[in-house]
């Protein structure tokens, strides 16, 4: 009997080491967990984020697409403004003309 006793004594105590060991194992992925837990982001939280992204990357892409319409608004007002070369030929012939034709009056004065 007394073997009997020691032998459900000794089970006894590597049942209880087996439920220590194993409420630290327990412990130690609970702590795990929690830290992962801490790094970890939300599936609404990331959604919500990328959608923050997807709207800002259509806002700049709509003021970009602005301001090259600008731009392009902007050039052709710049070009539409210019003197086209052939008038700026004749106001030069026009202005040697009348240099030639001083020229000509102060030889006859002569």
């Amino acid at each position: 009997m007394e073997s009997q006793e020691r032998e459900q004594i000794e089970k006894l105590a590597r049942v209880e080491t087996i439920a220590l060991a194993t409420q630290e194992d327990v412990r130690e992925l609970k702590n795990i967990i929690m830290s992962s837990g801490q790094q970890i982001v939300g599936r609404g939280e990331w959604v919500q984020r990328n959608d923050l992204v997807d709207q800002r990357f259509r806002d700049v892409g709509r003021e970009v697409s602005n301001l090259r319409t600008k731009h392009e608004a902007d050039i052709t007002a710049i070009n539409a403004q210019k003197t086209p070369w052939y008038q700026v030929a004749a106001v030069i012939v026009a202005a040697l003309g009348v240099v030639a034709a001083f020229i000509a009056i102060y030889a006859n004065i002569k």
